[in-house]
This record gives structure tokens, C-alpha cells and sequence, in this order.
């Protein structure tokens, strides 16, 4: 089975690959000008940096976080999950969906009325606040470590998706991939701060959807139709 499988590879001659390694190219670009771009609407505040200065709107937060979670995990693990399981993979679709709208209705909304309320920047402020002393200390310090902790190992598991990505599309090594895709990201956001984030992450959003809706249209189309999907 194996060999059948990589049988179909070479399909994708030299051509095909380096339009696939322009696009990714340009993309790449995009997405870095995008971000560097965003920094002329800063306003150089802490406020600003951490949060865009809280003007966003709630369709750029929302696309920009849905975004953020549906990362390399996406673009490569479920694909290739789903390509060695088949359909069952699909179950993690409700699941997501239930997560995102549980955090959008029930999370974000109090979040945003308790940062508003007192100030605060970042989780730790907010769920520190109502305390004081040690106790507002100690809760600071483990949410801290906690979301230093998660958050390491998920963007390790992006600087892995980046790594192979690039190698993958430009034949570089993964270390030369791993800090291209570093370099980028750190780039736009240490100088455009949250609103370089989010204003990439809702170009990634929008080409993320349209992929989702057209290429398993153009799929069924290059196999010939919905009848060669049921036959195999």
C-alpha cells in the first residue's frame, strides 16, 4: 500500500511545485507586509502594543483568534491525520466549533467587561484584581507559568509547522525554515504589536475559508465528479 501511495507524488512535476513555491512566496510577503504595515496605526502604548488600544471590533478579534488556533495543527496534522484515518478525523470538527463558540459567547464578552472595568492588559491583571497581597501574587505568577508553559509548546509545534513547511515548498533545511518562519513572525509583531497579529491573522482567516469552500469543489471536479467520489 505504501508504494502505491507514493506512486502518486511525482504526479506534481517541477512545474506545478515552483507555482506552488511562488505562491507560498508570495503569500509570505504578504502576510509580512501586512503586519509591518500596521505599525504606522500604533500609538506606541502599553495599552496599544497588548491590545490594539481595544479597537479591533469583534469580527477582526473573533476571525483573529480563530485563526490563531486553527494553525499548523490544521494545515498539517489534521490534513495529514485525515489522510491516514479517513473520515473519522472529521469528528474534531464539532468539537472545534463547540470551543470556539464557548469562548466567544461565555469567555470573551466577560473577559472584555472585566479588562474594561479595571484596566487590566493581560489575563494575569484580570484574574489577579479582585485579590491582594500574596494572594493576588501567587495568582499572577501561576497564570503566568501556566500560559508560559501551553503557549511554548503550541508555538514550538508552529515553528515545526514552519520548519517543514518551507522545507517541504523550498527544499531548505528545517533549521533554515524554523527561523525564517521565527524571524517572520517576531518581525511584524514586535513592531506592530496585537494589531499586526490580528490584521495577519484575519488575511490568513479569509484564505483559510476560501480554501475550505473552493478546493474540495475543485477536487470533485478534477476526479470527475461526485460519481467518482462514490465508486472509488
Amino acid at each position: 500500500m505504501v508504494p502505491r501511495a507514493q506512486s502518486r507524488i511525482p504526479e506534481l512535476s517541477c512545474g506545478p511545485v515552483s507555482t506552488l513555491g511562488l505562491s507560498f512566496l508570495l503569500y509570505t510577503i504578504g502576510i509580512f507586509a501586512v503586519g509591518i504595515y500596521s505599525a504606522r496605526f500604533g500609538r506606541r502604548t502599553s495599552s496599544d502594543f497588548f491590545l490594539a488600544d481595544r479597537g479591533l471590533g469583534a469580527w477582526v478579534a473573533a476571525l483573529s483568534s480563530s485563526a490563531s488556533a486553527e494553525s499548523g495543527w490544521v494545515t498539517l496534522g489534521l490534513v495529514g491525520t485525515a489522510f491516514n484515518t479517513g473520515i473519522g478525523a472529521l469528528w474534531i470538527v464539532p468539537g472545534t466549533v463547540a470551543a470556539f463558540l464557548f469562548n466567544w459567547v461565555v469567555l470573551a464578552p466577560r473577559l472584555r467587561r472585566e479588562s474594561l472595568r479595571h484596566g487590566g492588559l493581560t489575563i494575569p491583571d484580570i484574574l489577579g484584581r479582585p485579590y491582594a497581597g500574596v494572594q493576588r501574587t501567587v495568582i499572577r505568577v501561576l497564570s503566568v507559568l501556566i500560559i508560559l508553559t501551553m503557549l511554548t509548546a503550541y508555538v514550538a509545534a508552529q515553528l515545526n509547522a514552519a520548519g517543514k513547511t518551507f522545507m517541504g515548498t523550498f527544499d531548505w533545511s528545517y533549521t533554515a525554515g524554523v527561523l525564517c518562519g521565527a524571524g517572520i513572525v517576531m518581525g511584524y509583531t514586535v513592531t506592530g504589536g496585537f494589531r499586526a497579529v490580528a490584521w495577519t491573522d484575519v488575511l490568513q482567516a479569509i484564505l483559510m475559508v476560501t480554501a475550505v469552500l473552493v478546493l474540495p469543489l475543485m477536487l470533485v471536479v478534477h476526479i470527475g465528479g461526485s460519481g467518482r467520489c462514490s465508486t472509488g
